[in-house]
This record gives structure tokens, C-alpha cells and sequence, in this order.
């Protein structure tokens, strides 16, 4: 007898449990469908820009940009030279995962009679995996620079790409 009643009381336990999580799940799916009668579904963006260096003597050879795999089209490279901050691409992407994928050669083109670096290359690549939201664009900043701490040639440049984000919704709030 005590333990058919532990089991009743088990099952109306879990009937409980259940009833509860279809409360919850319907109070997510009213406030989720009254914030997009608010906002609607914007668009979710990518924007891809890219600072050049300020060094006088450091020339990009060579520059690769890729989204998910596909290849984003490349200024010249006499335009990523220049000091100051380039637009690579602004679109439309699929909420979800991505990879954006830089690829760089700079190169010293001072002479290798008047300076111990002259001529000398450096392949960089930067890989960043991002979660792309709704209605939220990010900007990524493609951005190469001399590392000062380098006591290896080879190491002498890294790039970062720092990312803002901004909400393209407007909020209808009443």
C-alpha cells in the first residue's frame, strides 16, 4: 500500500513537472511572438573592413578575405596600403555560425643594404569563428600591426580583427 502511494505520488509529481514546462514554454512563446510584432525580423549583417598599417616601409603583396568559404571581394592592393580604415564587404548573412578568414603577405620593401629586414615576407593568417544573431549586425576591423616585443623576425607582425555589434531593430515600444 505505501508503495503504490509513493508512486501515485511520483506520477503526480511529474504530471506536475510537465504542466509546469508547457506553462513556461508558452510564456516564452507569447513574449517571443509580441517582441517580434515590436521589432519585425530585420536582417541580420556582416561588416568587414580593413585598417591599414602606418609604416611607411610595410607594403600588403598579397590579401585574401573569405566568409564561410566563399571569397569576398579584395580592394587593390595599393588601397590596403593606405593608412586609414577600407570597406571589404557589407551584406546580408544567415543567422548561425560563421568563419571569416584573413589572409595577408606583407613585406619590408626597404633595402636589404640599408636595413636587416629589407625585402623580407610575413604570411599572417587570422581565423575567427562568430554566432551571428538576428537583427544584429557585426563589424569586424581587419587590422595588422607590429609587434615592438618581437625578438623574432618571423613574429615581427600579428593582425586581430576587434568586432563591434549593433542592433538593427527598432523598437516600436509604444
Amino acid at each position: 500500500m505505501r508503495l503504490s502511494s509513493l508512486i501515485v505520488g511520483t506520477l503526480l509529481f511529474s504530471v506536475a513537472a510537465h504542466a509546469e514546462d508547457a506553462r513556461q514554454r508558452q510564456a516564452r512563446e507569447e513574449l517571443e511572438r509580441q517582441l517580434k510584432m515590436m521589432v519585425g525580423t530585420p536582417p541580420t549583417k556582416i561588416r568587414v573592413t580593413f585598417v591599414g598599417l602606418d609604416e611607411p616601409n610595410i607594403k600588403v603583396v598579397e590579401a585574401s578575405f573569405e566568409l564561410d568559404g566563399s571569397s569576398l571581394p579584395s580592394p587593390p592592393l595599393s588601397k590596403l596600403g593606405d593608412e586609414g580604415e577600407l570597406p571589404i564587404f557589407v551584406g546580408d548573412i544567415e543567422p548561425g555560425e560563421h568563419v571569416l578568414v584573413s589572409k595577408l603577405v606583407l613585406e619590408n620593401t626597404a633595402s636589404p643594404v640599408l636595413v636587416a629586414e629589407g625585402g623580407m615576407k610575413w604570411p599572417l593568417q587570422l581565423n575567427v569563428k562568430f554566432n551571428a544573431l538576428p537583427g544584429i549586425e557585426v563589424a569586424y576591423q581587419i587590422k595588422p600591426s607590429q609587434n615592438p616585443q618581437a625578438t623574432d623576425a618571423k613574429q615581427r607582425f600579428t593582425m586581430t580583427a576587434p568586432h563591434n555589434l549593433r542592433m538593427l531593430a527598432k523598437l516600436d515600444d509604444g
